[in-house]
């Protein structure tokens, strides 16, 4: 499974690359999640609620008074990822239709976030929106899904104590009244009564003859109102089984993050490891440039030795040229700086010799290794990804690799296989360098670099121990 599997992968990194703090954004601060369904008004309450610019049509919609306002949330589109703004010392998020049992992949994330972003919240409120145009629909079952959710992420708390119930895109003066009358013919008044009766009942009315109506006064002074209470444990436990299409993400994690921490879950430790997996969103758009990252900041050198004299005893190729052998460093040079997910880096592999082996980086390239017993081969290959590299070996079936630097050289590894190649020194020989290091069969290796017509550099294997 990978990026084919959950196409929205992309849209989610450039998610945070756009909201960088969106993880981070509710640590210690009262908070207000908006649930609902698609089309139930939510972004549209929730710049009203942030005070930001609207304004209405002749046809009675809402819309932005400034269409690139920074902090607004955009109406009419599809929220796929949640968004927030501030306002009135509390942090609004607007967060895509969740729901407890929906399998898509992009539900699972959303709930991994809000979950998330109650844990590190002061405390938290919820507002359910739900669009009086549905009514006399069957879409009223989504309100429901919406409740059943925020009751099983939250299984400790009494929802009702912390819910706002709003009613958006109201036109008519006895909204609430069909509201409960709606409620009594589905039988599900145990949890909204509770709120009418505290008056958390509210509505955002449509526009009149291409002018506002809505007032958030009572609303914001009702939420003022509500007592801070403390978010008892969110669970994901309630949500899935060790079954669920859901823990395919835990494949994408492995794809995109090699977590094999995360590969096997129990029905026992789900929660732990959500909470390992919940972290790891929580980084993704460091996580997914980590290893390189780990080298950007500063000028990374390895400083190599040649062969020591036993060792070129033990050449199986006598060499005639041995004046060529010397001390050289080889390293990672950064050029420029990365300030957006379509920034190019450069780095190159430098050395005291005339050789040099320079390969461009950028988000959207990956590594791709074609691989067998006789080479490692490194060539870039535009395609949305991140640093792991593609692999292909001779029978063509793909595996993946995991390239990083380590305290002691650079690793190369193939997650599947757990197959490696450890490089711990390069040096030239005649006319070509060689890689000397280790591999899970072999304790010591050589390969030979050789550089292609197309830009790409092959590590041949010519020696062994």
């Amino acid at each position: 499974m990978g990026t084919k599997d959950f196409p929205k992968l992309q849209v989610l990194l450039e998610h945070f690359d756009e909201n960088p703090e969106l993880m981070t954004s509710s640590k210690d601060k009262d908070i207000i999640l908006v649930l609902g369904k698609k089309d139930s008004g939510k972004s549209t309450f929730v710049n009203s609620l942030g005070e930001i610019p609207l304004q209405a049509t002749k046809d009675n919609k809402i819309i932005l008074k400034e269409p690139n306002y920074p902090k607004a949330m955009k109406i009419g589109s599809e929220t796929l990822f949640p968004r927030y703004l501030s306002a009135f010392n509390h942090v609004i998020y607007d967060f895509p239709h969740m729901t407890d049992d929906d399998t898509n992949l992009e539900n699972f994330i959303n709930i991994c976030i809000a979950k998330h972003l109650a844990e590190l919240a002061k405390s938290l409120i919820i507002i359910f929106t739900f669009n009086q145009e549905d009514y006399s629909s069957e879409k009223y079952e989504d309100i429901q899904s919406s409740v059943n959710f925020a009751s099983k992420l939250f299984p400790r708390n009494q929802i009702h104590e912390f819910s706002i119930f709003v009613i958006t895109k109201s036109y008519e003066i006895n909204a609430q009244e069909q509201f409960l009358s709606l409620l009594t013919k589905k039988n599900d008044q145990d949890f909204v009564l509770p709120l009418i009766n505290k008056n958390r009942l509210f509505s955002m009315p449509k526009p009149v003859n291409g002018i506002l109506m809505q007032n958030n006064t009572s609303l914001i002074n009702e939420i003022g109102k509500i007592v801070s209470l403390s978010i008892l444990n969110p669970s994901l436990n309630l949500f899935y089984t060790t079954d669920s299409p859901m823990f395919e993400f835990i494949e994408v994690c492995n794809d995109y993050l090699e977590s094999n921490r995360l590969n096997k879950i129990s029905r026992l430790n789900v929660d732990s490891q959500i909470t390992d997996l919940t972290n790891t969103i929580i980084k993704v758009q460091e996580n997914l440039e980590a290893r390189v990252e780990h080298i950007q900041n500063s000028l990374f050198t390895i400083n190599y030795s040649s062969e020591s004299e036993e060792e070129k005893k033990d050449d199986i190729k006598d060499d005639d040229d041995d004046d060529d052998d010397e001390d050289f460093a080889i390293y990672f040079r950064r050029y420029g700086s990365m300030k957006s997910r379509n920034s190019i880096e450069s780095f190159t592999f430098e050395s005291s010799l005339t050789k040099q082996l320079s390969f461009v980086r950028s988000n959207v390239y990956f590594i791709r290794c074609i691989a067998n017993d006789a080479f490692i081969y490194m060539s870039m290959e535009k395609e949305g990804g991140d640093r792991l590299a593609k692999a292909i070996n001779e029978l063509n079936s793909e595996s993946l690799f995991s390239i990083r630097l380590t305290d002691q050289g650079y690793l190369i590894q193939n997650i599947q296989t757990s197959c490696y190649l450890f490089v711990t020194k390069v040096y030239k020989r005649n006319d070509s360098y060689v890689v000397e290091g280790s591999s899970k069969y072999d304790s010591k290796s050589y390969f030979e670099i050789e550089e292609k017509n197309d830009g790409c550099y092959v590590l041949k294997k010519k020696y062994k121990n």
